[in-house]
């Protein structure tokens, strides 16, 4: 929803958080921990931009889709038809298609948990999209995730090869602990001798072979 130019995207304590239009016109990331509202985010960004227009949800899991358009959206009072058309595909399915046909048959491409753009089976095609896309006033490319960096993949920052260095969004999960965003979470550590264990399990298989 506009208000004086600007897109009421959530609240934080009570207060009004929003977006301006203008700078929503390149790639963009949401960085946030696990829990802090990515995805009511993306959900109000979509609404709002994009609206009638062609959407392509990027995930690993169907269920993830499911739960946004069935669930989340009916919650944030908006739902799929809104859209000219709202598609969910699988990030080990988008080397299926040629990056012009992305271009071709979308407006907007959502990736969710979007540091897997850069895994080597699907990353050369979703950086081939984002070239194209990058070229198109019309064309949107929208991340979110818990981390922009592929920590196993030689620190590699997602945010700055795929969306331009647009971090729209940052919060660590330590940022919203403190903000009491998230709840502390509570450690329960576990020390138990597994060779000792497994000695003790041959020693009953041992009784029962002897049993018979």
């Amino acid at each position: 929803m506009f208000y004086d130019g600007k897109i009421l995207i959530g609240k934080s304590k009570g207060d009004d958080i929003y977006i301006y239009p203008k700078m929503a016109n390149r790639h963009g990331l949401i960085a946030g921990a696990t829990g802090t509202g990515k995805s009511y985010i993306l959900i109000k960004l979509m609404a709002n931009l994009f609206r009638e227009k062609r959407v392509l949800f990027v995930t690993l899991h169907d269920s993830m889709f499911k739960q946004l358009s069935e669930r989340d959206m009916k919650i944030l009072g908006t739902s799929k038809d809104i859209y000219e058309k709202l598609d969910c595909i699988l990030y080990s399915s988008i080397p299926k298609y040629s990056a012009k046909w992305y271009y071709d048959n979308y407006d907007c491409i959502i990736f969710d948990e979007a540091h897997h753009c850069g895994a080597p089976i699907w990353g050369e095609t979703i950086g081939e999209i984002r070239d194209l896309f990058r070229d198109a006033e019309d064309k949107k490319m929208i991340g979110a995730t818990a981390t922009g960096t592929r920590y196993l993949d030689d620190y590699r920052d997602v945010a700055e090869e795929f969306f331009d260095g647009n971090v729209a969004s940052r919060l660590l999960l330590s940022e919203a602990i403190l903000k009491e965003i998230l709840p502390a979470p509570y450690y329960i550590n576990l020390n138990q001798n597994a060779v000792e264990r497994l000695n003790d399990i041959k020693k009953k298989l041992d009784k029962l072979d002897n049993y018979d």
